[in-house]
């Protein structure tokens, strides 16, 4: 059987994340996700509840049409992110509750394949989707390294 998942996409989330122990359930929490804030590039994080850790997923929708994903875990561990169509690098604000992130437009994928990648995030157990198509990096387009950590490029 699958761990629950812990989704977080509203201030309230903090001290009562959404609890996901089904795919149906998962389908409501992204239905419910993508109705939240219309004209609001919006973000919610997905967490194991036996092992928050486990891998780092966030996803992004935008008017229930389009969305962003990125991943950290045992196949990424430096992170990726979604891989869309669109060649375009320029940055587009983000937001997790009152933080904000900036993607890269080329990020942006059909929210289809972000709910399809959220399915198979669930159903692996937290392994890295490939209902996708990647490109390493965090968000904004930058690539992390061990020399970024310590103030480097």
């Amino acid at each position: 059987m699958t761990d629950a998942l812990e989704i977080y996409f509203k201030q309230e989330h903090d001290e009562a994340p959404i609890i996901v122990q089904s795919e149906a359930e998962l389908d409501a929490a992204l239905d419910q996700f993508a109705a939240d804030e219309p004209g609001v590039r919006a973000l919610a994080q997905l967490a194991w509840r036996d092992d928050p850790w486990r891998a780092v997923f966030e996803i992004g929708v935008y008017n229930g049409e389009t969305g962003v994903l990125y991943y950290s875990g045992d196949s990424a561990p430096e992170g990726v992110t979604s891989l869309g169509d669109n060649a375009d690098t320029e940055l587009e604000v983000w937001y997790f509750v009152r933080a904000d992130t900036e993607y890269q437009r080329s990020a942006e994928v059909p929210f289809t394949a972000v709910h399809a990648a959220a399915h198979e995030y669930f159903r692996t157990g937290g392994e890295q989707p490939t209902a996708v198509n990647w490109r390493p990096g965090m968000p904004g387009g930058r690539i992390f390294t061990p020399d970024s950590v310590d103030g480097g490029v």
